[in-house]
């Protein structure tokens, strides 16, 4: 017997409804899957729930440290001062010294030398005194002032200015009124001299302190 048009409308309801539970359940279940994917992809990106800054990426970049710079410690460099009123004779130069000055040419012309040098500043203060006795001679001699030119940490340039004298020692190479002097510390803790004009030196020495 065919069914009647009412039998009819009520499967169709009845699978209309079946329909919408099975399509209802399947949103459940996509809905739930996002949710957990959510919390497994916020865990892995820092999300999760000890993290201190929500929405921060795992592979978020760090800055990184800026490498020291300047000197290490012990390698800062001396400063030599600008000021011409600031230059001073540098400390491992300060005393006493002597030694035996030889001509660079006539090894046979020498003479002692003495040479004392103090904390006094400025360019062109006096800041010593010297004298040569001429060896192998009557005792011949001079001796005068040391001035200040140039200064730095283990050099100095000074002039010399004869302010006395025997008088056959006036005229002598190593007794020039006025004559450039370079001395430098030297590892042994001495100190090389050099006596001479800017043509070149004449005498040359290695000075120990006294």
């Amino acid at each position: 017997m065919a069914d009647s048009e009412e039998t009819r409308s009520a499967r169709f309801t009845r699978r209309a409804h079946a329909l919408s539970g099975v399509i209802g359940g399947v949103l459940i279940l996509i809905a739930a899957f996002g949710g957990i994917w959510g919390l497994v992809g916020g865990f892995f990106d820092g999300d999760g729930p000890d993290s201190a800054t929500p929405g921060a990426s795992r592979s978020a970049s760090v800055a990184p440290a800026s490498p020291p710079t300047g000197p290490a410690a012990g390698d800062a460099p001396v400063e030599i001062p600008d000021d011409p009123a600031e230059l001073v004779v540098p400390a491992p130069l300060r005393g006493t010294w002597t030694g035996t000055a030889y001509h660079t040419d006539k090894r046979t012309d020498r003479y002692a030398l003495k040479i004392t040098l103090t904390a006094t500043k400025g360019k062109g203060a006096t800041v010593g005194t010297y004298r040569h006795d001429v060896l192998d001679s009557d005792g011949t001699w001079c001796a005068g002032k040391l001035k200040l030119v140039g200064s730095q940490p283990e050099d100095l340039e000074l002039e010399m200015e004869r302010t006395s004298g025997t008088a056959r020692a006036l005229g002598g190479p190593s007794c020039a009124v006025h004559t450039e002097v370079h001395l430098r510390m030297l590892p042994d803790g001495r100190a090389a001299y050099t006596y001479g004009t800017h043509l070149g030196a004449n005498f040359t020495a290695t000075l120990a302190r006294r």
